[in-house]
């Protein structure tokens, strides 16, 4: 992030990456496929859509309390940098040293019927698609950018992820099916690393810049 005018377009642009590995589809599809086991095409058509809806929805409410809360409290810039690197950290390190038991828990697979629309709220559009810390990444990103061309191209950002997991989520059983899980879990563990890597870039850059400003 910087206060140069030219890069501003770079930096939010690098928030599209930032929020597919934290809200994109390599988590959305196999959770997807496990909760909607046992439902025909139709009715995961409607899970799908109302979970994109749901996650949308969050979306903008993030990007507005990010522009109003964090702007009135005069957060300065290096807080909000530093702050973005440690979700970005702990957001990764949840995923890159957690259990394989624990991380199949999360999705838990449904084996008795078709599964209720319901579950396209939780656990597809809260936790999955839109995790707590993509909803601070999102705040924080409203907050440091706060001019209403910037405040578009963050909920562009966020809105075109949701979008991505909406295809993702359509096509989600035929792809698990076919490839199994093991495909997903490879790139989950590279984009968490990846996501280590930017989380300790943002860290060094609030602490340099909190020394400029003293």
């Amino acid at each position: 992030m910087t206060d140069n005018p030219a890069d501003v377009g770079v930096h939010i642009g690098r928030l599209f990456g930032l929020l597919f590995m934290m809200m994109g589809p390599i988590a959305v599809m196999p959770t997807f496929a496990a909760v909607t086991q046992g439902a025909d095409a139709a009715l995961r058509g409607r899970i799908a859509a109302r979970a994109a809806g749901y996650a949308a929805a969050a979306v903008v409410l993030a990007v507005l309390l990010g522009f109003g809360v964090l702007t009135a409290w005069g957060a300065s810039k290096a807080s909000l940098i530093m702050a973005a690197g440690l979700l970005l950290l702990l957001a990764a390190l949840g995923h890159v040293v957690a259990k394989p038991a624990a991380a199949s828990a999360e999705a838990p697979a449904r084996s008795h019927g078709p599964p209720p629309l319901q579950v396209a709220l939780s656990p597809l559009a809260f936790p999955t698609i839109v995790t707590p810390h993509a909803v601070g990444v999102l705040i924080i990103f409203s907050a440091y950018f706060p001019s209403a061309r910037n405040q578009a191209l963050i909920l562009a950002a966020g809105l075109g992820i949701v979008l991505l997991d909406y295809f993702a989520m359509r096509m989600a059983p035929r792809f698990v099916d076919w490839a199994g899980p093991v495909p997903l879990r490879i790139l989950g563990a590279v984009f968490g690393v990846l996501q280590v890597a930017l989380g300790l870039e943002f860290l060094l850059s609030g602490l340099r810049l909190a020394r400029i400003l003293d």
